[in-house]
């Protein structure tokens, strides 16, 4: 069955739940979640690294709490490993920091599609 066959019938057949991404997009979806990590990884971690042993300032703007408290959430894992691994600090921190990222962004290009999937789906049901 060709996929335009394939993506009528399922059209035709109502499923109790709605879809996730298919399978054959899933290594799309990792790559471009692998390649774009690294340089918003690489801006991340040398621009926006905040000053984590003395903090902000009171006064400091918001944007720069965000920012930092980002840094922080996707680099703790990195913080915590380089206790143990002594000597790779700055390594350990950006891989983890790099890892957090892929996932973040190949979660969010699942929910991206998962979400224009179901706005499709009901202006489908609301024209029929």
């Amino acid at each position: 069955m060709s996929e335009p066959d394939r993506l009528a019938q399922s059209e035709k057949t109502p499923s109790a739940k709605p879809r996730m991404p298919r399978i054959e997009s899933l290594p799309k979806i990792a790559l471009f979640s692998l390649v774009g990590a690294l340089p918003a990884e690489a801006v991340n971690f040398w621009i926006f690294t905040p000053p984590i042993d003395v903090g902000l300032p009171p006064d400091a703007p918001w944007y720069e709490k965000l920012i930092a408290f980002q840094w922080v959430v996707f680099h703790l894992p990195g913080m915590y490993l380089s206790d143990w691994l002594t000597g790779h600090d700055g390594l350990v921190i950006f891989v983890c920091g790099y890892l957090d990222t892929a996932v973040f962004l190949a979660l969010a290009t699942i929910l991206f599609k998962w979400t224009r999937h179901l706005v499709k789906k009901r202006l489908a049901k609301s024209d029929a």
